[in-house]
């Protein structure tokens, strides 16, 4: 019971820590009068990878990369399917291919390129570099359109962000930048701890584990913002948000971790995670040109698809 204590615990921690460090760090620019637009895009859309971020270095620094690899793959997969299914059964999502063609192109092509980086098998330096490049033009093309005044989700959901940032004095400011790393930091080191022991006692791989806890664990945040999104009807917010966080995990902690110790991409369970991760993103594509607005009926497609996949894991690998 132990691993799936700390496992349990350390998501909470990764979450709370996230929170904290966003608040304090887009406090802290708004402060020195950083432009919101620049804070929404820079501060906050990193900042709310950060657990997937401090996940991958800890984990990288204790060997154990293979979580944090399963955990970005994982937690892409459960944004596609398990985010998106729950807002669609909480309320009608508005699919609008016109307003987020920008990043549905970043969203067709950031899968792929990683599984293209990953056939030699590993992703290392140069492949963690042209995953962060790639990552800046994605900001500059958002940040292109949004000055432009064009309807941009992802932006609006971080602008939003911003604009609930409450004013705080600087020590205030400064007690939630390091309560929110000491967080992060303890939430990683007892996710690893608690994933590589539930890993040894099912008799798994890690990067299984990642696939499937660890992944869910981390996408916390996303789906507290679903939730709030759909109660309020901003179903626009809610789609752009998960789209936008896909293409994060996928450029900028991929990348991350990439850089700082690279990932063996040889596994069978690394080959299914991309492929999966790949046709959940078309998906996504093919339902926002489709549709006008998914329900229910998509929604509980969408969960069938994510325990269909969660089963073919068990499958395959358990």
């Amino acid at each position: 019971m132990l691993p799936a204590v700390l496992l349990a615990v350390g998501a909470v921690a990764l979450y709370l820590g996230s929170r904290w460090l966003v608040d304090g760090a887009a406090g802290l620019a708004l402060h020195y009068g950083v432009r919101p637009l620049i804070v929404g895009l820079t501060v906050v859309s990193i900042g709310t990878s950060s657990p997937e971020a401090v996940l991958a270095v800890v984990s990288t620094l204790e060997g154990a990369n293979e979580i944090s690899l399963g955990n970005v793959i994982g937690a892409n997969i459960s944004n596609g399917a398990l985010v998106l299914g729950v807002a669609c059964l909480l309320g009608p999502v508005a699919l609008r291919l016109r307003s987020l063609r920008r990043e549905s192109v970043f969203l067709l092509l950031s899968g792929p390129l990683v599984a293209v980086l990953a056939l030699d098998g590993r992703l290392g330096l140069v492949d963690g570099m042209v995953l962060l490049i790639t990552l800046v033009v994605f900001f500059y093309v958002l940040y292109t359109s949004a000055c432009r005044g064009e309807e941009c989700a992802v932006v609006e959901e971080e602008l939003e962000t911003v604009e609930g940032i409450k004013p705080r004095p600087v020590p205030m400011i400064a007690l939630l930048l390091i309560a929110g790393t000491v967080l992060l930091a303890l939430g990683a080191e007892a996710v690893v701890d608690g994933a590589s022991g539930l890993a040894r006692g099912l008799g798994v791989s890690e990067e299984v584990i990642g696939l499937t806890l660890v992944g869910i664990g981390t996408t916390i945040p996303e789906i507290t913002v679903t939730i709030t999104g759909s109660r309020r009807g901003q179903s626009d917010v809610v789609l752009g948000n998960i789209i936008g966080t896909i293409i994060a995990n996928s450029l900028f902690i991929l990348g991350l971790g990439a850089v700082v110790g690279g990932y063996d991409t040889t596994g069978l369970e690394t080959a299914v995670g991309l492929a999966v991760m790949i046709a959940m993103s078309t998906i996504i594509v093919v339902l926002l040109a489709a549709f006008d607005r998914g329900g229910r009926r998509m929604g509980a497609a969408l969960l069938s698809a994510y325990a269909g996949y969660i089963l073919l894991l068990v499958m395959l690998f358990g």
